[in-house]
């Protein structure tokens, strides 16, 4: 009886204990920006260009000549999101990718699966009937998701490149929209 009694106090623990780990909630007001995200003329996938080892799903260096200054919403570590967004989406280590990371299918780009290891977890906002469904100032649309990868690329010039290998394929994908500086 006392071993039942003591397993029941531990387990009401580990459920309070459990319940704070969210421990806050956060809408699109309480969002953070973070800078530095190019666009890949390459391949068309959004890279995180602060970092030295990107690869291109095109092959080797990514080329961000031509690309405007993007701007990415993460939600604040340890909060759970409530806004209109999308979350879910991470950066990948080992490729700088953006990449949906709720899906078990991800490749990245730098071979195998990708590394979210400390990824912030970012959040997107979509076009709806020609407004955009969130904070952002200046914005450029046709942002799509690759089914086949999980990356994020560009889909108004035609040439994007899937690290899955060939063109992308969009089915299913929203318009997302992206922030510039």
């Amino acid at each position: 009886m006392n071993k039942i009694v003591l397993f029941i106090l531990s387990a009401s623990f580990l459920a309070y204990a459990n319940s704070s780990t969210a421990a806050c909630t956060a809408g699109d007001n309480q969002l953070t920006k973070q800078g530095g995200w190019k666009w890949d003329r390459k391949s068309q996938n959004l890279m995180y260009s602060l970092n030295n080892n990107a690869i291109s799903p095109a092959g080797g260096d990514p080329d961000y000549s031509g690309s405007a200054k993007y701007v990415l919403y993460r939600v604040p570590a340890g909060c759970t999101y409530t806004g209109v967004g999308q979350d879910g989406w991470r950066w990948d280590r080992k490729s700088q990718n953006l990449m949906y990371g709720l899906n078990n299918n991800a490749i990245s780009p730098a071979g195998g699966e990708p590394d979210y290891s400390g990824s912030a977890n970012y959040v997107l906002f979509k076009l709806q009937n020609g407004v955009v469904n969130g904070p952002l100032v200046k914005y450029q649309t046709k942002w799509k998701w690759d089914r086949k990868s999980q990356n994020l690329m560009y889909s108004g010039n035609g040439t994007a490149i899937s690290p899955a290998g060939g063109q992308p394929n969009y089915s299913g994908s929203a318009d997302y929209a992206l922030e510039y500086e």
